[in-house]
């Protein structure tokens, strides 16, 4: 059975960084996202206790924190 084309956004500067760290380890960015998916959904829930925008915030600052100056 063929595996089904998604359609995700991804901030560019990142999906390049992706890229290129893949290809300089042998892989395909799809061999990351998928190996990332299931890591993901094999870790338990965790619950946020801050509004949608909250919580938007924080996984954009866990993504590409900000510089810490050094």
């Amino acid at each position: 059975m063929a595996i089904p084309l998604r359609n995700v956004r991804v901030p560019d500067d990142l999906w390049k960084a992706a890229m290129k760290k893949a290809e300089a380890e042998g892989r395909t960015v799809t061999y990351v996202i998928n190996t990332a998916l299931r890591n993901y959904i094999a870790q338990p829930p965790q619950i946020l206790n801050v509004s949608g925008a909250e919580a938007a915030a924080t996984v954009d600052a866990a993504v590409d924190p900000p510089d810490s100056g050094t």
